[in-house]
């Protein structure tokens, strides 16, 4: 059978293949040496017919193999095998043995007409299934109208069961209300499941609350509301949303969150330099990470925050040659290093009473 065919064509191709008609080279073993020797002295191989009970229902693939990498970590994996009837009688499916109680086979229909396709679904619940390679089978028993069997055997690697955050980051592009708020799932499918103890946010600008926890054999899940200010400043506003979790290993998490509020004026120019930029996550003032930030003139800087707070800034003013402009030289390091292994920072220059501000990035790289 050639590459790439798609599963419809792979039915299509076992079911010609199921009508019986086969060539001399197929069953070459099986003549005398005579006849072989007779037939090759006429240079030609005239076709051979043999007939045999073959079932008439057909499936795609029997064997369905995900490779040798763990497939992407999820509650519920999902493998799909199509099949037809190609008999000139229905075909009617009795019963479906799966080899383990994790599988919960579904089939699109227990009668099958002569020439009708169908598929069968087999779902493998993760939760309670161990990390590594994994061989489930399901037996189909079925009458066409002789009672049958046959075996449909599916082979994957499971990866270790991890905690997912779903979104991975947030963000929030146009005009936002306090009344809607912006949900992230933060489920943990380890064995011992977390609790979600409390969230907060670095900047007053996202409001995070607890809005739903679930638990079942899957695992944990708990749903984050997260509120944007009807009262962003103008451009992109940057921040953090920390989860704190009971899990020892990981006792905190956190969800980058972006949204763009109105658009600055044509000749008010902002800009930082770079505007995305990696931190080594070392105790040493001589490992630090400077950023540009060319601001309006008239904007009269009141402070800077940052996150984590063991992140200090410190900053100069920058001579240029453009009298409507300031620029800001900050030098980032880390005074200590934070209690948990936090990858997403954020730096934000505050003006004008906190009418305008500037939000920058920081991606904290640990040894």
């Amino acid at each position: 059978m050639r590459q790439g065919m798609s599963a419809e064509e792979k039915v299509e191709s076992r079911a010609d293949a199921s009508s019986g008609r086969w060539t001399l080279s197929g069953v070459l073993l099986a003549v005398t040496p005579m006849l072989i020797a007779t037939v090759a002295s006429r240079g030609e191989y005239p076709p051979l017919t043999v007939s045999g009970d073959r079932a008439s229902l057909v499936f795609s693939e029997y064997l369905m193999h995900f490779g040798n990498d763990p497939v992407p970590q999820q509650p519920e994996i999902n493998a799909t095998f199509l099949f037809r009837n190609v008999g000139n009688s229905p075909v009617e499916i009795t019963d479906m043995q799966p080899s383990c109680g994790c599988l919960k086979p579904r089939i699109s229909s227990h009668s099958v007409a002569p020439g009708e396709s169908g598929r069968l679904t087999l779902p493998v619940k993760t939760a309670t299934e161990a990390p590594g390679f994994h061989e489930y089978t399901v037996t189909v028993h079925f009458n066409d109208p002789k009672p049958r069997a046959t075996t449909l055997t599916l082979k994957l690697v499971l990866p270790k069961k991890t905690i997912q955050i779903e979104p991975r980051a947030l963000y929030v592009i146009g005009q936002s209300s306090h009344t809607v708020e912006h949900n992230v799932v933060v489920s943990d499918l380890t064995e011992a499941p977390f609790h979600v103890e409390e969230v907060v946010s670095s900047t007053p600008l996202f409001t995070p609350r607890v809005i739903d926890r679930q638990r079942d054999e899957n695992g944990s899940r708990t749903t984050i509301g997260i509120t944007i200010s009807e009262k962003l400043p103008r451009g992109i506003q940057r921040g953090i949303v920390q989860v704190t979790t009971t899990d020892e290993a990981t006792p905190y998490l956190h969800i980058p969150v972006l949204a763009r509020g109105p658009d600055r004026d044509a000749d008010e120019l902002v800009a930082v330099q770079p505007e995305h930029f990696r931190l080594p996550a070392m105790k040493n003032m001589s490992v630090a990470a400077t950023v540009e930030c060319t601001l309006p003139k008239a904007w009269k800087i009141s402070h800077i925050d940052t996150f984590p707070l063991e992140l200090d800034v410190e900053f100069e003013n920058v001579e240029i040659a453009r009298d409507d402009l300031q620029q800001l030289r900050l030098k980032l390091t880390f005074s200590q290093l934070p209690l948990a292994r936090i990858e997403d920072g954020v730096v934000t220059v505050h003006a004008n009473d906190g009418n305008d501000m500037v939000t920058i990035p920081v991606q904290i790289v640990w040894p």
